[in-house]
């Protein structure tokens, strides 16, 4: 009888011990990659543009004419917008959650994106004139944030919905590169770099694939907090993994 009561007290210490083990972590780490649409912008910090224009020369080593690109005399920039093609962009972030529906992560990423178009007020011109980017032209960006989620558990044996809001730190910088019109005119874009402050908004459904591991397909909106060019939005269509210690 004093062997059976002893064999049960240890098999329920063993059994609670590995119930302790077995405890998910609060603490996970992430990774996600997403494709990138920034909006059209105001360009009101753009600094003034070098436009060239092409002028045929006769040259003594060429039978034909040789188009070259001078600058024009008079150019000014009154205002305008950029476009922007697709990009792409990732993120790393440290989780722990609060509970079982709310979570905390610090998140550092970074993006890239070449400009698309850019449709300038010239001096002397009536209307805005449309540049398409010839080469050069890419945007791109690191950031640091905080971002705070809540998970919606027990809508779905195995899904878990989540919402998510948070802010941070963007420093975006633009290569120099150049665009061209209709009229085969080239406009010089101007490298330069700002920091600015964002906020952000997410969406997405947390799939577990195993008891640490799990994706998380995800719709983001962030929102630069500068002016102009630097307020544009970011809507962001990504998956990431997480791992859970």
């Amino acid at each position: 009888m004093r062997a059976v009561v002893l064999t049960s007290a240890l098999a329920t210490i063993a059994s609670m011990a590995g119930g302790a083990a077995c405890a998910a972590s609060p603490w996970y780490v992430s990774a996600d990659l997403g494709a990138q649409f920034r909006e059209d912008a105001e360009l009101i910090h753009e600094p003034i543009q070098r436009l060239l224009v092409p002028v045929p020369r006769q040259t003594a080593n060429s039978p034909t004419p040789v188009v070259v690109y001078v600058p024009e005399l008079v150019m000014t920039k009154s205002g305008g917008e950029r476009a922007f093609d697709p990009g792409l962009g990732g993120d790393l972030a440290v989780g722990y959650r609060l509970g079982a529906r709310v979570r905390l992560e610090a998140e550092i990423g970074s993006v890239a994106y070449p400009i698309k178009r850019e449709s300038l007020s010239l001096g002397g011109a009536n209307g805005q004139t449309a540049f398409s980017r010839l080469s050069g032209a890419q945007v791109s960006g690191a950031s640091i944030g905080l971002n705070a989620y809540y998970d919606f558990r027990g809508l779905t044996q195995r899904f878990t919905p989540y919402v998510g809001l948070g802010g941070g730190v963007s420093s975006d910088r633009t290569g120099s590169g150049i665009l061209a019109d209709a009229r085969g005119r080239r406009l010089q874009v101007a490298g330069g770099a700002a920091t600015d402050g964002f906020a952000l908004a997410e969406i997405g459904l947390n799939m577990p694939l195993s008891p640490h591991w799990s994706i998380a397909p995800a719709y983001r909106y962030v929102r630069g907090l500068g002016s102009g060019d630097r307020a544009g939005a970011l809507h962001v269509a990504k998956i990431g993994a997480r791992f859970t210690f």
